[in-house]
């Protein structure tokens, strides 16, 4: 064909046409053209590629242990079904354990992200949800479960929830006590815990008593935590004796320290109301009447 023309030239031979071949002659290579360059590729693969097919076909169980624990952390129950059937019956009961445990680990490490972030409502569910699958899978009595309870207990004592926190720390201390005796540490630390709730819950004589039996030379903050407990109850004391001596100067000044710590460790007890009544009562008397009001007022709520 004329290329100028695009007219067809008669009596002029057809070029040869040669065909593009890719594979070898004895077909065992495939030739690819990747820009610049000729890639070889072998068509047969060697003994290397076939064993490295061959084990990338067969069962492998611990990708399939791998898979189950990373679909039960991510809540794919479908995908956790799958792999566990695929792994021997012998190895699935320790593997559904092992993942229970990771999941409650992840539970824990979000409820003390929660706690160092201040976020202590968000830390509650969680560690309820600990306690509850502790104490059903192992029984209230085993340490799984008495520790949860004390880190339940903590976050309530935290918020202020003393008459939440009080009734874990009670179970907390009869189950150390029955397995590691009285004078163990953790024992001492479980007494001291519902010491200081039984003191900032307004419950002073129990807070004495356990605070005494608790308190040894080797333990300061137990020491100092019953100094607290003596100190207000010992305030209180004065306080009302003092009102009842109708020295009311003296009276205010006791109260007044009293009601100071209450307020701080037990807003909304019924010890800080009956503190603040007996304030609002000392500056009454003193005619303080705008003093006396607010506090009066609150000491109502009892």
């Amino acid at each position: 064909m004329d290329v100028k023309t695009g007219q067809e030239l008669t009596g002029e031979a057809i070029p040869k046409t040669v065909r593009c071949e890719r594979i070898s002659s004895d077909g065992r290579f495939f030739a690819r053209l990747n820009t610049d360059r000729v890639e070889v590729i072998p068509l047969i693969p060697d003994e290397e590629e076939i064993a490295y097919r061959r084990l990338h076909t067969q069962p492998s169980p611990s990708r399939y242990r791998s898979g189950y624990l990373a679909a039960r952390a991510a809540k794919d129950d479908f995908a956790a079904a799958l792999y566990l059937n695929l792994i021997p019956p012998d190895e699935r009961k320790g593997l559904i354990a092992q993942a229970e445990a990771d999941a409650l680990a992840a539970l824990s490490r979000l409820a003390d992200e929660y706690w160092r972030g201040g976020k202590l409502e968000e830390a509650v569910p969680l560690r309820i949800e600990i306690l509850n699958v502790n104490k059903a899978k192992f029984g209230p009595e085993a340490l799984a479960t008495i520790n949860s309870a004390a880190a339940l207990g903590s976050l309530y004592q935290r918020m202020g929830q003393f008459e939440k926190a009080i009734p874990l720390y009670e179970d907390v201390l009869k189950h150390r006590k029955a397995k590691f005796g009285r004078e163990d540490p953790q024992t001492l630390y479980a007494m001291r815990m519902l010491g200081e709730a039984y003191r900032d819950g307004g419950r002073l004589p129990e807070a004495i008593a356990l605070l005494e039996e608790a308190a040894t030379k080797k333990d300061a903050r137990t020491q100092r935590s019953l100094l607290d407990a003596y100190a207000l109850d010992l305030l209180a004391r004065l306080g009302r004796a003092y009102l009842g001596l109708k020295k009311w100067a003296e009276a205010e000044t006791h109260l007044r320290e009293c009601v100071t710590i209450c307020e701080k460790t037990q807003p909304d007890d019924w010890n800080t109301f009956d503190a603040q009544s007996m304030l609002g009562g000392s500056l009454l008397d003193q005619k303080k009447y705008t003093e006396a009001e607010p506090l009066l007022l609150k000491g109502l709520r009892e």
